[in-house]
């Protein structure tokens, strides 16, 4: 059986379904040379050089972009990932909100987790007790719709942990390390099929509307799959929101223009309920929406900000210098298409340099991703006001809320994830929405550096998920041992 019919046959279109396959306990060499080493660009001190052990990169086209990340500061961050897991009770409530009985399984788990992550080579005994009580505990988190995303990310952590640290693991301990991937995998494959549908969450020009039409390709049903609506459920008022309207009619003086109002205006919504949305998707079934806004629930706080849990969460990320360049580039083409000559008579009419362009899109251009994570009252605040607090909240978000993380740039990291975090056999495609047409300036500013600095924090964001998308990838590779060959 080749492998794109067996996905379609054990997982379904738009969410992972159907009964585990039990792998041949010998894990192909293919996959398991060095899975952590070879997935996190690592080296570990015993590691003979090799082409698995090349640090990998995922940067896109924007010169100096910063992604690859030193490996003390992967370490420190494979660290995080634990300890986040085994002081769950310092995690925002609504982190817990499928299962807020679960935190004194999850404090066991991190700490179990910790332990597998010290203990040496010579205490192989001590190793195997360790391993085999994560994943006993693992068993004891609640199941249906819950589905503990970070526990997936904190144990491949601290697996690559005690990798690095004391060597690689011996043929016993190998076998019950790829049980406990598989485990993951089920765990994750089991919440996803309870969930039943897909919630994207679509990070604007950061590929969602490849997203959506792939979803089309691979069976899944919402509203409209056209380019300019892009998965999004019209009831919900989940639509991008870009522009100052505010600083957009200033830019008037009182005149009249072709564009009085702007296009895709900063608003707050009527927020549905996860529970309300999910009942409203069910009713009309659809089995994927998108929401290209910000997460529900943050409008007082961004402590109360949180994904739909009972669905299928999935988020795409972009390096933020590409995603911010793309962003201006199609809000200047949007100011040509409704203003027309009136753009630069009016609306920049003083030039489009960084400060311009911050005063009218304060959020793409200063930390979008982290403002997409923590709801509407960190999404509408000023430029310049996302801080170290806010990031550290959307981190944790990342971690615990969101099922499936796609990278843009990494083509291969995503399609693992596609297949074995979604299920889909379908995801070659190339259909990026027309950006619209600019004129001759692409209206970037010269002093790129600026916008750059503002974006920083989403920058560390960005890496903090690329590495935990790269956690993922290890347990899909380990469940890749489960699929029949052909």
């Amino acid at each position: 059986m080749h492998l794109e019919s067996f996905l379609v046959l054990l997982m379904g279109v738009c969410a992972v379904v159907g009964e585990p396959t039990v792998a041949d306990a010998s894990p192909r060499s293919s996959v398991w040379p060095d899975p952590f080493l070879a997935r996190l660009g690592l080296i570990a001190a015993d590691a003979a050089p090799g082409p698995q052990q090349e640090p990998t990169s995922s940067s896109g086209d924007v010169k100096d972009q910063g992604l690859e990340q030193s490996q003390a500061e992967t370490i420190a961050m494979l660290e995080w990932l634990v300890d986040t897991v085994a002081e769950a009770t310092t995690a925002p409530a609504g982190t817990f909100a499928a299962a807020p009985d679960a935190v004194p399984v999850l404090q066991d788990l991190g700490h179990a987790a910790r332990s597998v992550a010290i203990t040496p080579a010579s205490e192989g005994e001590a190793l195997m007790v360790h391993l085999n009580t994560v994943s006993r505990l693992i068993n004891q988190l609640p199941g249906g719709e819950a589905s503990f995303p970070a526990v997936r990310r904190a144990v491949v952590a601290a697996l690559v942990l005690r990798r690095l640290r004391h060597g690689a693991f011996r043929p016993p301990q190998e076998r019950t390390v790829q049980r406990l991937l598989q485990q993951l995998w089920t765990r994750h494959r089991a919440a996803a099929r309870e969930k039943g549908i897909v919630e994207f969450a679509h990070v604007s020009k950061s590929g969602g509307t490849t997203f959506c039409q792939l979803a089309e390709r691979n069976g899944c049903a919402t509203e409209s799959f056209a380019a300019n609506k892009n998965c999004e459920v019209a009831v919900f008022r989940d639509q991008p929101r870009y522009v100052n309207g505010t600083v957009h009619v200033a830019l008037r003086k009182g005149r009249k223009t072709q564009c009085d109002r702007p296009n895709k205006p900063m608003s707050l919504r009527r927020e549905y309920s996860c529970a309300q949305r999910k009942r409203m998707l069910q009713e009309k079934r659809y089995t994927i929406y998108a929401n290209e806004y910000t997460a529900v629930g943050g409008r007082l706080s961004p402590q109360l900000a949180h994904s739909c849990g009972n669905m299928l969460t999935v988020l795409q990320m972009r390096h933020p210098h590409s995603r911010m360049l793309s962003h201006i580039h199609h809000v200047w083409g949007t100011y040509l298409n409704h203003c027309g000559a009136d753009r630069e008579a009016v609306y920049f009419a003083g030039g489009h340099e960084a400060t311009d362009w911050v005063r009218l899109l304060p959020a793409p251009l200063n930390n979008y991703l982290v403002r997409s994570l923590l709801g509407e009252k960190v999404f509408n605040l000023p430029a310049g006001q996302i801080t170290e607090k806010h990031l550290g909240l959307a981190r944790i978000f990342l971690a615990f809320q969101y099922d499936v993380l796609l990278v843009l740039e990494d083509s291969d990291l995503s399609n693992t994830a596609l297949s074995y975090g979604l299920g889909w056999g379908e995801h070659e495609l190339h259909v990026n929405a027309a950006a619209p047409d600019s004129g001759s300036d692409d209206g970037l500013p010269s002093n790129l550096d600026l916008l750059y600095d503002l974006n920083r924090l989403d920058v560390e964001l960005y890496r903090s998920g690329v590495l935990m998308a790269k956690l993922d990838a290890i347990v899909y590779d380990a469940a890749q041992e489960g699929v029949p060959r052909s």
